[in-house]
């Protein structure tokens, strides 16, 4: 009886794995952790959950030339303490004060099932001797069949936007800080949330805005599940343990 119990425990999953890959076959896979869309965190060899309705993606893991954007690693030049994966994304180009889009980067996606998912990213400056609140912003778009759950058309939604990093000249260089809000017009604020829907493919577009601007990773997350506040709560503790 115990054997085939054993059998029975081994076969169910097996099909599970297989029923997995087959769902989501463009898995990403960098600095040896894989980023699934099912809310989980998976490290090499460990699981680390970070409950239903939330996201993790690896700046580092797009398939994307990477243009003027540079991976860096620990213990090169420019890295930033702490990144999750021991690397991060810095972009080279433009001016720290900002550009047009450059050397966009592509993150496909699917999320696990139908919701309302908000965007937030963890993220540095270096300023090298320029003004604190500059180096400090991105552009963002999304691609798919999705519609705006935020105070913005969908058609704004699917062009590039300017993200920034909070805290403007409070902020600290060289150190990660949250980005959660675009910028839409001069000083008027939005969080972006997208109406999404199970089992479509998205993608997640950053370009290059500012110099010498830093993405470790990008989080979306279910906003009836989490607010903004306790999804950073939640993505911060669940990378450091």
């Amino acid at each position: 009886m115990k054997i085939l119990y054993s059998f029975c425990f081994t076969f169910f999953f097996m099909i599970l794995a297989i029923e997995l890959v087959a769902q989501y076959p463009d898995l990403n896979r960098t600095a040896g952790r894989i980023v699934l869309p099912v809310g989980k965190f998976v490290y090499a060899g460990e699981k680390k959950p970070s409950g239903k309705g939330m996201m993790v993606i690896e700046a580092e893991s797009t398939k994307s030339d990477l243009g003027e954007w540079k991976k860096i690693g620990a213990g090169e030049s420019n890295y930033i303490e702490n990144a999750s994966g021991k690397a991060h994304l810095e972009f080279l180009g433009g001016t720290p004060a900002g550009s047009d889009p450059v050397s966009p980067l592509e993150y496909a996606f699917k999320v696990p099932e139908n919701g309302n998912y908000g965007l937030i990213m963890q993220t540095s400056k270096r300023l090298e001797g320029a003004r604190g609140d500059l180096c400090n912003d991105v552009w963002v778009k999304m691609s798919g069949d999705f519609q705006s759950a935020t105070n913005l058309e969908t058609t704004i939604l699917k062009d590039f936007l300017k993200y920034f990093q909070e805290g403007s000249v409070k902020t600290p260089e060289k150190s990660w800080h949250w980005a959660w809000r675009a910028e839409k017009g001069k000083h008027v604020f939005y969080n972006l949330v997208y109406k999404l829907k199970k089992g479509e493919r998205y993608i997640l577009t950053i370009a290059g805005r500012s110099q010498r601007f830093s993405i470790d990773y990008m989080v979306l997350f279910d906003v009836n599940r989490f607010s903004f506040e306790e999804a950073k709560a939640k993505a911060s503790s669940t990378i450091a343990n």
